[in-house]
């Protein structure tokens, strides 16, 4: 079953009709990313063959889905760079979500940017950065050149972001403004377990 995501125009009173802005494919679809001419949009969506999968909308041609990445492995919150000449996924091929890179449209190379696991990665405005958050909840940034070859450097870590690491049940936890700084919706608590203290024999301690 294809599922389908409607906006409503601007000028629209409340009680006017949706206008239908996509019949996407497959089921469960996210939007995820807006190239920055507006002539693309990518998005995510589930297929019980090949999981979770990256289609890509034409939006200045007949509003039709194309595949952009499909696999055995689960390929989802796709970031176009600025310059619209790269893209940003996570994906589990190498067994865990880890940040990747492909040309835009998608060639036959591809650049793992993240090695100790990765997810929901953004761009700076620039496209001179490439941030991600880690397995251990740090924000990372990754020195990148996106010319006409794709250039990265090793991650470095920034700060503990307090964002749960649940890539594909969370998404939109923060973003990088054109200004570059970066806003985050952080939780009102940490949901990581405090350290605790056992006491052994403690009913011989209360003897006394």
């Amino acid at each position: 079953m294809d599922g389908a995501w409607c906006y409503q125009k601007e000028t629209a009173s409340a009680d006017a009709p949706e206008e239908l802005l996509l019949p996407a494919k497959g089921t469960n679809p996210v939007a995820q990313s807006w190239s920055r001419d507006g002539s693309f949009l990518l998005y995510s969506a589930f297929d019980p063959k090949t999981h979770m999968d990256l289609w890509l909308l034409r939006m200045l041609e007949a509003r039709t889905s194309v595949p952009l990445l499909h696999s055995e492995f689960n390929e989802e919150q796709g970031q176009i760079s600025p310059d619209g000449r790269w893209f940003s996924y996570t994906s589990n091929e190498s067994g865990r979500a880890e940040v990747w890179v492909q040309s835009f449209p998608p060639a036959n190379v591809k650049w793992q940017i993240s090695s100790s696991g990765g997810g929901d990665a953004r761009w700076r405005p620039d496209g001179k950065e490439l941030f991600y958050i880690g397995d251990d909840r740090r924000l990372m940034a990754v020195p990148v050149k996106t010319s006409a070859t794709f250039e990265h450097g090793p991650a470095v870590p920034l700060f503990d972001t307090g964002v749960p690491p649940h890539w594909y049940e969370a998404r939109n936890l923060y973003d990088v403004s054109r200004d570059g700084r970066l806003l985050f919706m952080t939780p009102v608590e940490d949901d990581r377990s405090s350290p605790f203290t056992i006491v052994l024999n403690w009913a011989a301690g209360q003897r006394r």
